[in-house]
């Protein structure tokens, strides 16, 4: 399997994942800890789909970090 680079604007993730967060525990106070790992993620998120990356290739002990 493998995919082209996709690019994603981080503002509207970080948006929908901060979003969800709401959704899911409404009563979840702002914290910028919690904040700055919604960033974290949402750039994780992001950087790796900039790669194109064939899984197929990867042998049975490999994962994609192997690659980088």
């Amino acid at each position: 399997m493998s995919f082209k680079p996709v690019h994603l604007r981080q503002m509207e993730l970080i948006t929908a994942i901060s979003n969800e967060l709401s959704r899911q525990a409404p009563d979840l106070p702002f914290d910028v800890g919690v904040y700055n790992t919604i960033i974290t993620a949402a750039n994780l998120v992001i950087d790796e789909c900039k790669r194109a990356v064939s899984y197929t290739h990867l042998r049975a002990h490999e994962t994609v970090l192997d690659l980088v």
